[in-house]
Formats: structure tokens, sequence, C-alpha cells
């Protein structure tokens, strides 16, 4: 019975250690002002598409 806890206390503090690593990495990444700059300036760039199809719109045949 006790291996049986002691399995699932590591269990849970595994999954609180990647939780844990995330929330820093999530911390990490927000402090990083160049990198939050550079995410807001993406969201505002419009979306990528084919070649052909930005042709195609401007009525020039490729």
């Amino acid at each position: 019975m006790q291996t049986v806890a002691s399995k699932r206390i590591l269990e849970d503090l595994k999954e609180l250690r990647d939780r844990l690593d995330s929330l820093i990495e999530t911390l990490e990444i927000m402090s990083d002002e160049e990198l939050m700059e550079s995410l807001r300036r993406s969201e505002t760039q419009p979306e990528k598409r084919e070649f052909r199809e930005f042709l195609k719109e401007l009525d020039i045949d490729a």
C-alpha cells in the first residue's frame, strides 16, 4: 500500500515540476521585451499566402 502511495506522490511531483517549468518559461518569454515587441508586430502583419494567388488577385498571369 505504501508503494502505491509513494508512486502516486512521485507522479504528482513530476507533474508539478512540469507545470512549474512551463510557468517559468512563460515568464522568461514575457520578460523579454524585444521578443514581446516582435510578437506584437507579427500580429498586425498580413497572413502569408501563395505568390500565385497574389498575382491572380492583381490580374497578372504567371
